[in-house]
């Protein structure tokens, strides 16, 4: 909701208001449904889109590490 809140209010682009969240909150983790609703948004407002899921990712790397990955896959 803060992303959401920063580019409707704040002006920002996705991909400025995602570099402010985390440098607040480095946790900070959006799931790809909600980021699709952010990018129509920042499409609808801005006109375009700043950054893709996939950049999305690259800017949060340990949020992602081991995201699907079984317990066992863990352990070894």
């Amino acid at each position: 909701m803060a992303a959401a809140y920063l580019v409707k209010h704040g002006g920002l682009t996705l991909q400025a208001a995602f570099l402010c969240l985390t440098r607040a909150r480095p946790a900070t983790h959006i799931n790809a449904g909600f980021f699709e609703a952010l990018q129509r948004l920042e499409m609808r407002l801005l006109g375009t889109s700043s950054v893709t899921l996939r950049d999305y990712r690259r800017m949060q790397p340990r949020i992602w590490d081991g995201v699907g990955a079984s317990s066992s896959d863990e352990d070894a």
